[in-house]
């Protein structure tokens, strides 16, 4: 790590968010104005207790913000105490107590601050809805949630409506939360209980979930917009000035919060005094969406109000950005969707390093701990692994590159991110994620922010945590199977396999077959169950004496085992009946290989000249069932119907 350039973290929940994307450009903007290095931390939320996406792993980076690695913190009070506590936070913040921090949002004592004054804007907002849009009927969406912001919001829409005589208990007030699919279904939830929408304006807590009520209003009510329903939203995200119509919002000018925050930090590290609380005037952003009457004459508390009564944003550049990025999520999903190796951690450090170097990024090392580490439900600190292994990555400007010779490098993770020299940190930032699936931590991945959209870095986060979790269980399967072959070994000579053919025998199947399904089931993996019958077996014994069928069945045998894998189980069940299980086998990948056997059986048949064909029916079912899950005994019933069904095709064709 460059030692001789200041280096700042900046702690957000999620990438994918807008809120996020301001702060991030703020920080930078300063950073690179003053050559710092900015690290961007994202955690998730703080006491996620939504275990079913794990999310929650993602506060796990948090161990990565120590004084070895930043000299100061910004953090994002707003962002996260929606979830926890105000005790449960300041338990958080000690995790970070030597390092110098400023906050972004409500007031935090003994840190300083940053913050909004949104209290007129969204006041005067809501007072216009009333004196000069007519609005008396309302509904609010908002959250439930411990944020002192969103707290301070709902209390001033309650107060503008309780002075000017507006009863609350005529608003309809709907808790979900900032996002969009979510305030979706809440809202189309209320509305099939409750058959109407009678409303003349709703008020939402932020922008996406003004424009979930918009969609839902729009696609399924066939309401105007704003002749119909007023809608008004708050933070002002880009697409608020170039949604039809466009939105009307509250402006907390985020990027200059964290401009301020990252140029106070500085000066806290200079030594010098800063404020404990610099605040910055917010403002209501007029525009088509709460527009139904025009507004001619302007009162005192709209003055610091804009008022945009058409289109305001750059068509051209609004465009071809929104193409760009939608380019970028598209390969982002195609990344994420192809990235599936076979393969253990000793090959996947290069093959990772290889698919991200052609994706277009600049910088990235990606490290692993040996063993990885359960995290069984949410948590405010993670202790880091005394070892951690650097597998791949690159940096054009350093010249590391794990597609040259490489050798795995073991370094101490408690006092640095990644081993010096192999990165070069720049004012352009770097992104430290965690890198999980499921429960379990397998390590983290450090990346140049490069000029891609943020949900590009979401998804090949995932995606390379779902990648590593597969090459961890990889390891385990083959351990496992080991294992299981050196106990049973001489056993397996003698009871498990099939004399005549080599292959396992029908118990040999069962018993090997039906451990590997419980450890198929406990890592969630899919397969082909694939059952075998010859053809005409009886009229070779019959024609040509049992010999001649003793040598079809062994040279059937030979076909079959052959077309798959060392990792699959093959077995000869019983004369003329064979069966395979094969994990991770695709249905296309099947019948590629079911065309394979068919040639080869008539390829032995020419060259052995022997008076008879040899061709076998295949039938297969996939694991896990809809109906009887990783259960072989009933996968193989299944299979013997789809082979059934096979063998039917083929005697109507004759």
């Amino acid at each position: 790590m460059d030692e001789k350039k200041r280096r700042i973290g900046l702690v957000v929940d999620y990438l994918t968010s807008e809120y996020s994307e301001n702060l991030m450009d703020g920080v930078s903007a300063y950073c690179r104005e003053h050559d710092i290095n900015p690290f961007i931390f994202p955690i998730g939320e703080l006491n996620n207790i939504s275990t079913n996406d794990c999310n929650y792993q993602f506060v796990s980076a948090v161990a990565h913000i120590k004084k070895e690695n930043v000299d100061g913190l910004i953090i994002v009070s707003s962002q996260q105490m929606h979830k926890t506590s105000r005790e449960g936070f300041d338990a958080f913040l000690d995790n970070f107590k030597s390092i110098p921090m400023v906050n972004i949002s409500a007031q935090l004592p003994g840190i300083p601050s940053v913050s909004v004054n949104y209290e007129q804007g969204f006041d005067s907002l809501i007072q216009y809805l009333i004196e000069y849009q007519h609005c008396r009927k309302f509904a609010f969406i908002g959250v439930s949630s411990n944020s002192t912001d969103v707290k301070k919001r709902t209390e001033i829409f309650n107060n503008v409506l309780s002075r000017n005589d507006i009863p609350l208990d005529s608003v309809v007030y709907w808790n979900t939360n900032f996002e969009y699919s979510g305030s979706y279904h809440t809202i189309e939830n209320w509305y099939k209980k409750n058959g109407h929408f009678d409303f003349d304006a709703i008020v939402s807590l932020n922008d996406d979930m003004a424009f979930a009520c918009i969609d839902f209003c729009q696609n399924q009510l066939k309401l105007k917009i704003p002749e119909d329903l007023i809608v008004t939203g708050f933070d002002d995200i880009r697409r608020s000035s170039i949604s039809q119509p466009t939105l009307t919002s509250v402006n907390q000018r985020i990027s200059e919060q964290a401009y301020i925050a990252a140029k106070t930090l500085c000066k806290m590290l200079d030594g010098e005094s800063v404020p404990m609380l610099q605040t910055i005037e917010g403002k209501a952003i007029i525009r088509q969406s709460s527009q139904k009457y025009p507004l001619e004459n302007f009162p005192d508390y709209l003055k610091t109000a804009s008022i945009e009564t058409h289109y305001q944003a750059n068509d051209r550049f609004t465009v071809f950005e929104w193409y760009k990025k939608r380019e970028q999520i598209f390969q982002a999903a195609y990344f994420y969707s192809e990235l599936n190796y076979d393969t253990d951690i000793k090959n996947i450090g290069e093959l990772l390093t290889r698919e991200l170097k052609n994706y277009g990024f600049h910088s990235v090392a990606i490290v692993i701990y040996e063993k990885p580490i359960e995290m069984s439900g949410p948590f405010t600190s993670f202790e880091l692994p005394d070892n951690a292994i650097l597998i791949g990555g690159f940096d054009y400007q350093t010249g590391f590159n794990t597609n040259y010779p490489f050798l795995p490098q073991f370094f101490y993770p408690k006092k640095k991110l990644v081993p010096d020299g192999f990165l070069k940190y720049t004012p352009d930032g770097f992104i430290v994620s965690s890198l999980f699936h499921n429960h379990f931590q397998y390590g983290y991945l450090v990346i140049r922010r490069d000029n891609f959209d943020l949900g590009v870095y979401s998804l090949i986060f995932k995606a390379i945590g779902n990648q590593i979790a597969a090459c961890f269980s990889y390891k385990n399967i083959v351990d496992e199977k080991s294992k299981i072959t050196d106990k049973y070994q001489k056993m397996d000579i003698i009871v498990h396999t099939d004399y005549l053919t080599g292959l396992r025998n029908r118990r040999g199947f069962i018993e090997f077959g039906s451990s590997f399904m419980n450890l198929a089931q406990s890592i969630s993996q899919r397969g082909l169950i694939i059952y075998c019958d010859m053809d005409g077996l009886k009229k070779i014994n019959d024609n040509f004496g049992h010999e001649s069928g003793d040598t079809a069945i062994k040279s059937m045998a030979v076909i079959i085992k052959k077309n798959f894998r060392e990792n699959d189980i093959v077995a000869h069940l019983s004369g003329d009946e064979f069966a395979i299980l094969s994990p991770t086998l695709s249905v296309e990948h099947f019948l590629t290989i079911k065309d394979k056997i068919s040639a080869d059986c008539k390829t032995w048949a020419l060259e052995e000249k022997v008076p008879y064909t040899l061709s076998v029916s295949m039938g297969y079912a996939e694991y896990p069932s809809s109906e009887t899950g990783y259960d072989l005994k009933a996968l193989l019933a299944q299979a013997d119907s789809s082979l059934y069904i096979e063998k039917q095709a083929k005697k109507n064709k004759k």
